[in-house]
């Protein structure tokens, strides 16, 4: 398990107790603030854990005769 799967995990365990402890206990600021720290800390990893400079994943697919082609996902575009 590399370092960065590992502060991944800690990071996101970390973050759901102390937003089960902020939801529980209403009042607690310090459990707020934490919930706010660890999740611009899980930011910072995610970031961290991006392969800089790497060329963006596109897929294509060639289809004969009629065929329509639809790609799963958000980035559908249609035709035209």
């Amino acid at each position: 398990m590399g370092v960065g799967a590992l502060g991944t995990a800690v990071v996101t365990s970390g973050l759901g107790v102390v937003i089960n402890i902020a939801t529980d206990v209403k009042d607690a600021w310090w459990a707020w603030a934490a919930v706010a720290v660890l999740t611009v800390i899980s930011a910072g990893v995610s970031v961290w854990l991006q392969p800089s400079g790497a060329p963006p994943i596109t897929q294509r697919a060639t289809a004969s005769g009629n065929a329509t082609i639809q790609q799963a996902g958000r980035d559908i575009t249609p035709p035209g």
